[in-house]
């Protein structure tokens, strides 16, 4: 019976352990004998349902910890957009409605400011009856305090799908998206100034881009990556936003194809092949001295 018992006993470890591994739990027995879980990994639950059904919409971390969620759309056919906006409070798992945007919108851009305010840039609206949509230059400022949404300075161009990334300066970089006047995705930027609300041209991206990613790099730079119009969506690039030019222009002729970076000044060109494999180039390179004056210069490398 001791046997049996210990047999037993080690059957039940077996199922609590392999149990475990499928929850992310692990089951320990205390002195008495008793077991009791304990949650060792990542657990989804189910949480307090938004106010409103809503798709391509935004959400933005606030400086309080609670989540603002901004505009969307309801349904395609016919597309309803949505101007409301709420916050998710993690503390109760409850959402609370706030004020507002002035125009609904969607495919936009909600950025966190160095103050605490949200700035939401672009998107699209419904330009007319047929559902066709515009891209909007337009921009709102919330102000968490009051739920409150103002108007500030415009775009340059309309755009949606576009990104915008908050920079060490605390001013804002927004990248391509796709304009429906041109009906063709963009390679313009502008940065926006929180002090005046307005906004100013940058150097262009090298590629036509939409739908793509912007990321704030540890040094300051902006990596942007993803789908662009020539089809090589592999393709990324390097935003230095101290140099609001391009005051380098990089030629490079590649052999045998490898992994290297092209130096363009205010853009730096990724551009990846095969690995592992041996190359040299030689690299013309047009730009400007320290005192301003154009100049060039050749170098050879090779790996």
């Amino acid at each position: 019976m001791r046997k049996s018992g210990k047999y037993t006993h080690r059957l039940l470890c077996l199922i609590l352990a392999l149990t475990g591994l499928m929850i992310g739990a692990t089951f320990v027995p205390d002195p008495t004998g008793r077991v009791s879980a304990q949650v060792v990994g990542p657990v989804s639950t189910i949480t307090g349902s938004l106010n409103n059904a809503r798709a391509f919409h935004t959400a933005t971390r606030l400086l309080n910890g609670k989540v603002l969620v901004v505009g969307g759309y309801r349904s395609f056919s016919p597309t309803t957009l949505i101007s409301s906006a709420e916050v998710y409070d993690p503390a109760t798992g409850m959402w609370t409605e706030t004020g507002s945007l002035n125009t609904a919108r969607y495919e936009n851009t909600a950025t966190l400011l160095a103050d605490g305010k949200v700035l939401v840039a672009g998107g699209l609206f419904l330009g007319n009856i047929s559902g066709e949509g515009r891209s909007l230059k337009s921009a709102e400022l919330y102000e968490p305090v009051t739920g409150i949404w103002t108007s500030t300075g415009n775009l340059n161009k309309g755009r949606n799908g576009h990104t915008a990334v908050l920079l060490p300066n605390g001013k804002i970089l927004v990248t391509g998206g796709y304009n429906d006047v041109e009906r063709a995705n963009l390679n313009s930027a502008e940065i926006y100034d929180p002090l005046n609300g307005t906004w100013s041209d940058t150097d262009n991206l090298t590629r036509l881009r939409g739908v793509h990613t912007a990321t704030l790099l540890a040094e300051g730079r902006v990596l942007v990556t993803g789908w662009i119009n020539d089809g090589v969506p592999l393709s990324a690039e390097l935003y230095d936003p101290i140099a609001g030019y391009r005051p380098h222009e990089c030629r490079c002729q590649l052999r045998r194809g490898a992994r290297r970076l092209c130096w363009t000044g205010s853009s730096e060109r990724v551009t990846a092949a095969q690995p592992g494999r041996a190359w040299r180039d030689r690299c013309v390179t047009h730009g400007r001295s320290s005192d301003g004056e154009p100049s060039a210069s050749q170098s050879q490398m090779s790996l």
